[in-house]
């Protein structure tokens, strides 16, 4: 569970935005020296938050994303229950 006032802003340092991210108007204001890093901001709409084991988001209508995530979260989502195949 978590719960926060204003903006969660999210810094993730081990990849960089993608090329056409900078084109895009969801990309966020930043200090200089994190501008190759990817930037997003969480509100928080009903408070508290409350995840899964797995790190899920319990009701996903109380965050929005802004920023990266927003950017990209269709793309990297997957479904709840989803198992890796790790046999080859």
């Amino acid at each position: 569970m978590m719960n926060f006032k204003d903006g969660l802003y999210v810094i993730y340092k081990n990849e960089k935005e993608i090329p056409s991210f900078n084109f895009s108007a969801l990309k966020q204001a930043r200090p200089p020296e994190l501008n190759n890093y990817q930037i997003s901001v969480v509100n928080l709409l009903e408070p508290p938050v409350r995840f899964y084991a797995n790190g899920g988001v319990l009701e996903t209508r109380s965050l929005i994303y802004k920023g990266y995530w927003a950017y990209e979260k269709m793309a990297d989502l997957v479904p709840m229950d989803y198992i890796i195949n790790t046999k080859e």
